[in-house]
């Protein structure tokens, strides 16, 4: 359809679609008449519009919302504006949507990359002390006995420890019984029970150091003297996976293979039959200490130490006297 305006004609073109275009083509003056402007269009236009050039073109699309662009003399689009059907204000046209964000992971999928990021640390870090190993047997140096009692709360390490130190070994005092002390002489045990369960990270990095600090990751004396560990720094990685939580800082894959290729002995202590256990301090049932005890013992052994149960016996010094014919035997480096 062509309508004429003053200097203007208005060409309208409904397309398949179902957009209508409506452009309003200039008029020039020429001799005895009025003429359609021969003014190149773009490549675009070309095929619709015969060529001319429309100075305002305005698209009207089936949902009614009206676009009207400017155009220079060209065809090229000067300014656009955006309006709705009953002509409202113009607005600039909507962004493209952004896609959408990926889901998070769920909490099963969290635990999963957890454990699975703890393991494969362990597993490089056994590696890792078997090199070590190697290295000191080829050496020829002389290898002191460590030995790690270890086991779930109420397990009776302590009692042990203290039995092996009266038979004349050197006992290295458990790094979480240190701190739990400690805290306990500044704010009382009830306080600081409560501290240790709102702090717990804290609570873990104070173990950490004191662990790293003391004597069980200090060269041993190679004098025949048996170090006896109650509990030891590589602890923290059963725990960590007790509660599908990351390992600490401090637990890299260089200072856990260090740390395991001291130790000759590693007994995992079975837990003595009671509905619950009571350790001065802290709190804990039987079935959650023996499953840590089952992690300990998976954690050991995949570090490559010379892991074993020791079993509930009669008395304490029946238990010792275990502990001292084990370290009696010889122990494979390898």
């Amino acid at each position: 359809m062509v309508e004429s305006e003053a200097a203007h004609t208005v060409r309208q073109v409904h397309k398949l679609d179902g957009t209508t275009v409506i452009e309003r083509v200039p008029l020039q003056e020429q001799g005895d008449g009025m003429h359609v402007s021969a003014a190149p269009a773009t490549a675009e236009d070309k095929g619709a519009y015969d060529g001319f050039s429309p100075v305002e073109r305005i698209t009207i699309k089936l949902d009614g919302t009206r676009i009207v662009e400017q155009l220079d003399e060209k065809g090229h689009v000067i300014s656009t504006s955006v309006g709705g059907a009953d002509g409202a204000t113009a607005k600039a046209p909507p962004a493209p949507e952004e896609a959408s964000p990926a889901p998070a992971p769920s909490a099963d999928e969290q635990l999963r990359k957890a454990l699975t990021a703890t393991w494969e640390t362990v597993r490089a870090a056994g590696g890792r002390a078997a090199e070590m190993r190697r290295a000191a047997k080829a050496m020829g140096a002389p290898r002191p006995k460590v030995v790690v009692l270890t086991g779930g709360a109420g397990a009776g390490k302590t009692a042990l420890a203290g039995s092996l130190g009266e038979r004349g070994c050197k006992v290295v005092p458990q790094a979480a019984s240190a701190v739990i002390e400690a805290v306990s002489r500044l704010v009382g045990p009830e306080e600081q029970a409560v501290w240790r369960e709102a702090f717990a990270p804290a609570f873990g990095y104070l173990v950490g150091r004191v662990a790293l600090s003391g004597a069980s990751l200090a060269p041993a004396d190679a004098d025949g003297v048996t170090e006896v560990c109650d509990s030891s720094l590589l602890d923290g990685i059963a725990y960590a996976l007790r509660t599908a939580s990351p390992l600490p800082a401090y637990l890299g894959v260089e200072e856990i293979a260090a740390a395991a290729a001291r130790i000759t002995h590693v007994f995992v202590l079975e837990q003595v039959a009671s509905e619950r256990v009571v350790v001065p301090g802290q709190d804990s049932r039987m079935a959650d200490s023996m499953d840590v005890s089952s992690i300990l013992f998976s954690t050991y052994a995949e570090l490559g130490c010379n892991t074993r149960w020791l079993p509930v016996a009669a008395s304490q010094d029946e238990r010792a006297q275990q502990v001292m014919d084990a370290c009696g035997s010889s122990y494979d480096l390898d």
